[in-house]
């Protein structure tokens, strides 16, 4: 098993943890490197962006984790994941939330390819390790666009389901697969 020992209460500093998984780059992108991962004097991990036209300089990021485009689906889920699940059998609420640009990656790492294990994604992996454990398990898979007041279900292959507003001003999605 991923844990070995029962979870431990996350470190007071633990709410959100961000990090960034750099997809590799694809044909019609720029072949000059653009992306490098270091560590600053404080030993924090460092994107450093590239203008690859070198017109602009570079931009950093510090991260919580970072995964370059060789990091493998288990690399991601050991680090990042996996002790969620623990965390969330023993009553905490915990979430993964994939944010980015179009074609970025996102639904690669959170359901990877289903025909080879090896791919399995986030999702998968922690359903998975739930099941292992003997845990009930259901979910919702949603891609939720900022430009529109639409939701597409991942799980019914994309269907778009509208996002409403509550009386309270929260929001809800109706509809969509649950499983």
């Amino acid at each position: 098993t991923i844990m070995s020992q029962p979870p431990q209460p996350p470190p007071p500093n633990a709410g959100v943890r961000v990090s960034c998984r750099v997809r590799p780059a694809l044909i019609s992108e720029s072949t000059r490197c653009c992306t490098e991962i270091t560590r600053n004097a404080c030993g924090d991990l460092v994107l450093q962006l590239n203008d690859p036209k070198g017109q602009h300089g570079s931009d950093l990021f510090t991260f919580d984790g970072l995964y370059t485009a060789a990091s493998s689906q288990g690399d991601v889920f050991g680090s990042e994941v996996s002790h969620l699940v623990g965390f969330s059998l023993a009553g905490m609420s915990c979430s993964v939330l994939s944010y980015g640009t179009s074609g970025s990656g996102k639904t690669h790492t959170l359901l990877g390819k289903p025909e080879k294990p090896s791919d399995a994604g986030m999702a998968p992996r922690a359903a998975s390790l739930l099941l292992e454990r003997g845990a009930e398990v259901s979910v919702s898979l949603l891609d939720i666009s900022h430009d529109s007041r639409t939701a597409y279900d991942l799980l019914s292959g994309g269907a778009s389901l509208a996002v409403r507003e509550n009386n309270d001003g929260t929001a809800r999605v109706e509809g969509g697969a649950r499983v």
